[in-house]
């Protein structure tokens, strides 16, 4: 029975593909829908000539022998019985979770049965998640989401939760299906700081220098003035410890929440860029509380309807509003804000997935 696969766009471009004439190329696509979820069938050259090509004079032996014979294919007998395995299938398709398990025997000294990276639970994909700190390892993204694992399954990893880390999906694509542990590189370059810094505190989130940009380590660019010092106008950014001032976690905290994760280090900066500017950062902080207070009276905290925190602090001033009397708001908020209870006691929906 034929089943439907995937067909990646890197296909068109494979070096060792392109060698091979057009239609042992459509051969090597057709054996994916007769394969079972292992990349298995059986070799029998007449059968897959009438599924595939029924109205073409195509020597389907040749194609398998030409197939072969780039490694895309291995043909192997098992108690007298001819079988084709397809390389690299469980890598590059993923088969229905309903779809029968094979039955057709592995080739010899292969394992009867892959794992597969869906074959992991949803209680197991939240709790690494969590373990993460809900963001992309490589470059702090908290949108997009996506498990890796560290040792490919194609490459003899599993599906258990110390081969498992949270990777965007551009990150998780770009590694690829080499052996990477960014775990690692977070304990790493957070021990190297102690250590030069002779025992100076260091986040626990510290990550890797060498693997990412400016903008994930959440960092200022240099070009960027100081902050003026202490005591004057703009020193309400606030002291600060690790990557973000106090004033700051203060705003981050009051200001309502979205319904997916909105990225914090944008928000810093236009944050920095306000108090430069000489906004004092208790008009911010209280700014959020209205916003939020607004927000939660007209039913629209924890939604997208909520704006991002980094447009609310930009340069158009959407927190000037805030900072006075708001009668558009005022008439939502007659029932329900008399009774909005503070911050700390306010429940909203999960952000991050």
């Amino acid at each position: 029975m034929a089943r439907s696969r995937n067909i990646k766009p890197s296909f068109f471009k494979n070096e060792h593909l392109i060698d091979l004439q057009p239609l042992d190329r459509l051969l090597f696509i057709g054996l994916w829908t007769l394969a079972d979820r292992e990349g298995r069938l059986e070799d029998r050259p007449r059968r897959i000539k009438i599924e595939l090509f029924p109205g073409d004079s195509y020597d389907v032996e040749t194609g398998l022998a030409n197939l072969a014979g780039k490694g895309f294919i291995e043909r192997y007998e098992v108690d007298s019985e001819q079988y084709i395995q397809i390389e690299a299938f469980t890598k590059h398709q993923k088969p229905h979770h309903k779809e029968i398990a094979s039955d057709i025997p592995a080739p010899p000294g292969r394992p009867q049965v892959t794992r597969h990276a869906y074959d992991v639970s949803s209680e197991t994909r939240l709790s690494v998640f969590e373990r993460d700190g809900n963001r992309c390892l490589k470059c702090g993204a908290e949108e997009g989401l996506s498990l890796d694992h560290i040792q490919p399954l194609a490459k003899g990893g599993d599906n258990s939760t110390e081969n498992l880390q949270t990777l965007c999906t551009s990150c998780n694509s770009a590694k690829g299906d080499t052996t990477k542990d960014y775990r690692r590189a977070v304990d790493d370059s957070s021990l190297s700081r102690v250590q030069g810094n002779d025992g100076a505190p260091c986040p626990s989130d510290s990550l890797s220098l060498d693997s990412l940009s400016l903008d994930s380590l959440n960092l200022i660019p240099d070009s960027l003035p100081p902050l003026p010092p202490e005591g004057g106008a703009a020193a309400a950014a606030g002291k600060q410890v690790g990557k973000y001032s106090d004033d700051f976690e203060s705003f981050w905290r009051e200001y309502p929440k979205r319904h997916r994760a909105s990225p914090k280090p944008d928000a810093w900066k236009a944050w920095q860029a306000r108090i430069r500017a000489g906004v004092p950062s208790s008009d911010l902080i209280a700014a959020a509380i209205a916003y939020r207070k607004e927000q939660v009276a007209l039913g629209k905290a924890g939604t997208q309807y909520v704006q991002q925190p980094a447009t609310f602090l930009g340069p158009g001033e959407r927190w000037t509003p805030y900072l006075g009397p708001q009668p558009e708001a005022q008439a939502a908020q007659q029932s329900a804000v008399l009774s909005v209870p503070t911050h700390s006691q306010e429940m909203y929906p999960s952000d991050k997935f």
